[in-house]
């Protein structure tokens, strides 16, 4: 049926792009990118202007399925089936995991920044705006008999009960955001920042499938199936009959709007602070501009991220309730295609949406930023998922802790990410790296180097950052000790 279909679209994102920018980020070169985690960054950075030319990260996090790979990707790269001379993958590329869980959990969040700009209208007002592209997807619930399907295209095992409880999501859209920060509290040893990103929402495509019922009473030699299901489909050959407008926006299963707001609160010591800016307090040289180093020793954020809904348009998209009735010969086993086409040839049609709203995968970020020293941090993030994970409409991003440890130096940057998330019983460490304007990281270093891959993730992106300079006349090392 449809669930095939929506995995296939699953994977397809998966091999399009190439996690979650969350970490990345969170530190202080990250540029543009820190205003994805917390709008009320963007003012007061170390730098004043950030051009990001291309980012793209992907996050598949679940406790369903695991890879099942004759190589690695390490092994690939290296061209370890080259020397075995063996074909680097064969069918079945999917199990079911080996310890099944009570609660499924499917997330998928893949997203690509296209270019964007942040800059600094003062060193305490901040704009920016960019655009993104992003799937997002959730497997809230599937059936032990449907797995078959997804892991080994075989047919659902009808007689083994009814466990064929299904509820599949994916949403594709893209992102037209502009964002203001500003300084608005900035006292003793106390600095406030404010942020807020509002979003223009364009739908690219949705699939739900969602089964409320499915009975199947089993005789000697056929089953009868009675099931009744939603689907909210898109019709992609109709939106892409005119590439350029479906690229551009212009033709779409449907728009909406979204928000993102944070406020940040930094501890600025004196003793952090240089001595030129102690002695000129009121800022009257007009020729000295910020020093390129951080002032706080701890900050703390909130942030309130993808709020916002999307409104589907009813001539591009179908939100019905079907029903089907049909038997099966238990004597041959048909296969999934077989399958699917027996149920849709007896699907009748019982009710229809005009107007279907999806909610975006909204949470709620707390963030801690702790300077251990001169170079190296340490940051601690907890996202809450704010979404009722019951409602078909609703798509949402998992609750999960993160915490990296990060060395922040004057070209290059690296940090060691450790995630956990709850609802999938796992714990992934990752690593990044940014160099220059390059940076590459992967929330799950286990993605390169495991046949039986999980929570796969990766991220890389090109992006400039221009920096505040010191004023040459002063704050040398030959300044030092002479006040």
């Amino acid at each position: 049926m449809k669930a095939l279909l929506l995995l296939g679209v699953f994977f397809l994102s998966k091999l399009l792009c190439s996690q979650n920018l969350i970490n990345y980020g969170q530190t202080n070169t990250a540029g543009i990118y820190g205003t994805l985690s917390n709008p009320a960054l963007a003012a007061g950075s170390t730098d004043y202007l950030s051009i990001n030319l291309a980012g793209a990260g992907l996050t598949l996090e679940n406790n369903l399925i695991h890879s099942k790979l004759k190589y690695s990707l390490y092994q690939i790269i290296t061209l370890q089936h080259k020397r075995d001379q063996q074909p680097h993958h064969s069918p079945p590329y999917f199990e079911e995991a080996p310890k099944k869980r009570t609660t499924p959990s499917f997330y998928l969040n893949t997203q690509v920044l296209l270019p964007s700009v942040k800059f600094n209208i003062t060193p305490k007002v901040a704009a920016f705006v960019y655009a993104r592209e992003r799937v997002t997807g959730n497997v809230v619930e599937v059936a032990s008999n449907i797995m078959p399907v997804f892991t080994d295209r075989k047919s659902p095992y009808v007689p083994k009960g009814t466990d064929y409880k299904t509820d599949i999501r994916v949403l594709g859209y893209r992102e037209v955001a502009a964002g203001l920060s500003m300084v608005v509290y900035d006292r003793r040893e106390a600095r406030v920042k404010i942020g807020v990103t509002v979003k223009q929402i364009t739908a690219r495509f949705a699939y739900v499938f969602n089964v409320a019922q499915f009975e199947a009473n089993v005789t000697t030699n056929e089953v009868s199936i009675l099931s009744r299901y939603r689907i909210i489909n898109t019709d992609i050959n109709s939106l892409s009959q005119k590439p350029d407008a479906f690229v551009l926006g212009t033709v779409s299963a449907g728009t909406g709007m979204g928000l993102d707001a944070g406020i940040v609160y930094e501890h600025r010591p004196y003793r952090l602070r240089n001595r030129y800016t102690v002695l000129n307090p009121k800022g009257r040289n007009k020729n000295f501009r910020q020093r390129d180093l951080i002032k706080y020793d701890y900050r703390i954020g909130v942030a309130l991220l993808d709020w916002g809904k999307v409104e589907l348009s009813s001539k591009n998209t179908q939100d019905r309730v079907l029903e089907a009735q049909s038997t099966l010969d238990l004597r041959r086993a048909p296969t999934p295609e077989e399958y699917e086409r027996e149920l849709k040839k007896n699907e009748r049609v019982l009710s229809e949406q005009k107007n279907t709203v999806l909610n975006l995968p909204a949470v709620l970020m707390l963030t801690g930023d702790y300077r251990i020293n001169r170079q190296w941090f340490i940051n601690i993030s907890y996202a809450q998922n704010l979404r009722s994970t019951k409602k078909a409409e609703n798509f949402y991003a998992p609750t999960a802790i993160n915490a990296l440890l990060r060395k922040e130096m004057q070209h290059i940057t690296y940090g060691i990410p450790l995630r956990v998330v709850p609802r999938t019983s796992t714990v992934t460490l990752g690593s990044f790296i940014q160099a220059g304007p390059f940076f590459a990281g992967t929330d799950n270093i286990f993605t390169f180097f495991n046949r039986r891959m999980y929570n796969p993730s990766v991220y890389a992106g090109l992006c400039y950052t221009i920096k505040y300079r010191k004023d040459p006349t002063i704050e040398t090392f030959k300044n030092f000790g002479q006040f």
